[in-house]
């Protein structure tokens, strides 16, 4: 996987009355780079009220470590917690992309971060995952570094404006 492009960035775009968001193209392009042929994995993240989402051939990568895991715990004579195959894979939902990076937000974890009404959508990159952020939230948050939030709030700012976020 060292071919892979990181997920890098912070913009803003807006989720429409269908529940539709843009990833943004920088985004886009990573997803495209790592393979994702239009779809997306989409997630709740374990660590924060936000969503996180990444390409299909991460998720493969995950699955292969988890297998490789729990290969090596039943050649140890212990047992293998399947809850963390159930949080791991059957949490996810795929979502396919048009050409402007147009998705639906799976219902259930748009609901549980907050996305689940018009209005802008934080997108940021992480590396190997991106965020997807109700900016409400994630200015509510006191978990989220202070360097952070500041950049989120001045793309949100900007998108307000009009211009780029």
């Amino acid at each position: 996987m060292s071919d892979r492009q990181a997920y890098s960035g912070m913009a803003v775009t807006g989720i429409d009355a269908k529940g539709r968001a843009a990833i943004p193209a920088f985004l886009r392009a990573a997803l495209d780079r790592n393979g994702a042929e239009s779809r997306v994995i989409i997630a709740e993240s374990a660590n924060a009220p936000c969503l996180i989402g990444f390409d299909p051939a991460y998720l493969e990568a995950n699955r292969a470590k988890y297998g490789s895991r729990a290969d090596a715990r039943l050649d140890a004579g212990e047992a293998v917690d399947t809850n963390i195959a159930r949080l791991a894979f059957a949490l996810n939902d795929i979502a396919s992309y048009d050409s402007s990076g147009r998705f639906v937000l799976p219902p259930f974890p748009a609901m549980k971060a907050g996305l689940d009404k018009t209005g802008p959508v934080l997108f940021a990159g992480l590396g190997d995952t991106f965020e997807i952020w109700n900016p409400d939230l994630l200015e509510a948050d006191a978990n989220v570094h202070p360097a952070f939030k500041e950049r989120a709030l001045f793309c949100l700012s900007q998108w307000k404006k009009g211009g780029k976020g």
